[in-house]
């Protein structure tokens, strides 16, 4: 998105949204609109439904119960889950994750104790990068190595020889799959709760599933409200009206429910005023690619009480710290050449999946790439440092 904004490629929405957006504007709190400027212009509606990405695991709640265990509380009680998976179910890998080349914070080191740090942000697209203590500054961890992040990396890593991570994560295209068909005893998740879909193709293997997470409500955790999909109108077209007057009229709630659920009595049914139970799994629900608003979006009837109270809590912007960056938008453009090379290298996920020594690799990358870092590093740090002089 940053690199389409600098390249001039989308239009500005705003005037548009004010004469034929109205109900695109009112769907979305002030807070997200806000926060998802670029160069303080709207160039993409915001689709979201939560204001923090809750990290967590999906794990085979029958398992857990066949071993004994209580409910899972804290990592210590994952890690003897796992290991527990690795000793008696032979052909199921304990842990399987999610592979996404846009967005780092999902390979999973970052599950662990520093995910859950209420004053540390992780910049998405930037090996390597975080932001802490909301004090305007972002670190490598080849110049301050994160305690939390670190240990997390170790953990991966002690893990990954221990047999407990899948020895095939780094060519998994979809771990779900792997999930319900019973190949894998735990996934991450960075949504609330488990579709109803993947619970009954759990059940049908004669299990059952649960979603855990080891975060605390009652803490405030740091964020910059960013949301992680937009839609945008490219000004080449020549019909950005009629765009965003479709968009407005699939943002109307009785036709946001139509496009996201699909046919009332058939693809789906209303739970209470804004929950729904899906009745088959023949429509897809994509409405994060083009309509997400947290007013109309419904929850998951097949959500336990428990896991409500989190989707709830995730919509409110109240329960959350806004960082100093909060609307800031790195432009790309000066060091494009040494973000691609970052892109290219073969160095981030095997570390952050435990698959190459971090002591050794960590040299090895810092030793090719240290230059590159440090000059993405100092380009972001001379932009935030002028966004936070222009908000005195």
């Amino acid at each position: 998105m940053n690199k389409m904004v600098a390249s001039d490629t989308y239009e500005d929405l705003e005037p548009l949204l004010q004469q034929y957006g109205q109900t695109i504007l009112k769907t979305r709190p002030q807070e997200m609109w806000d926060a998802n400027k670029f160069n303080g212009h709207i160039y993409g509606i915001p689709l979201g439904v939560s204001q923090y990405q809750i990290k967590g695991f999906y794990i085979r709640k029958d398992l857990r119960e066949k071993y004994g265990m209580q409910p899972l509380k804290t990592f210590d009680d994952l890690s003897q889950y796992l290991y527990k998976v690795k000793e008696n179910e032979q052909g199921m890998s304990p842990l399987t994750t999610l592979v996404s080349t846009d967005r780092i914070t999902n390979a999973y080191p970052f599950y662990f104790d520093s995910a859950y740090d209420v004053k540390q942000e992780i910049p998405e697209m930037y090996p390597f990068f975080y932001k802490k203590n909301n004090d305007g500054k972002i670190y490598t961890l080849f110049e301050n190595k994160d305690e939390g992040i670190w240990s997390g990396i170790q953990g991966m890593r002690k893990w990954y020889q221990d047999g407990i991570v899948n020895k095939d994560n780094l060519a998994v295209q979809n771990e779900r799959d792997l999930f319900t068909a019973g190949k894998t005893a735990a996934i991450t998740s960075a949504d609330v709760g488990i579709p109803s879909s993947i619970q009954d193709a759990v059940g049908k293997l004669g299990g059952s599933a649960e979603w855990v997470t080891f975060m605390d409500p009652s803490q405030k955790y740091q964020t910059d409200f960013k949301q992680w999909n937009f839609i945008s109108v490219p000004k080449s077209s020549k019909n950005k009206e009629r765009a965003i007057m479709f968009l407005n009229w699939a943002n109307e709630k009785e036709n946001y429910d139509l496009l996201s659920y699909g046919l009332e009595g058939k693809n789906w049914e209303a739970v209470g005023e804004d929950g729904f139970k899906a009745l088959n799994g023949d429509y897809p629900n994509f409405g994060f690619d083009w309509i997400w608003n947290p007013t109309y979006e419904r929850y998951d009837a097949a959500l336990s009480p428990d896991e409500l109270k989190w989707w709830n809590w995730a919509k409110d912007a109240a329960n959350f710290t806004k960082s100093k960056d909060s609307g800031f938008t790195f432009n790309p453009e000066p060091v494009l050449q040494e973000m691609a090379r970052l892109k290219a290298n073969s160095y981030v996920y095997p570390i952050l999946l435990g698959t190459l020594d971090p002591d050794k690799s960590f040299a090895d990358f810092e030793t090719k790439y240290g230059a590159d870092l440090k000059k993405i590093q100092a380009e972001y740090q001379k932009q935030l440092d002028a966004y936070l002089a222009a908000q005195k």
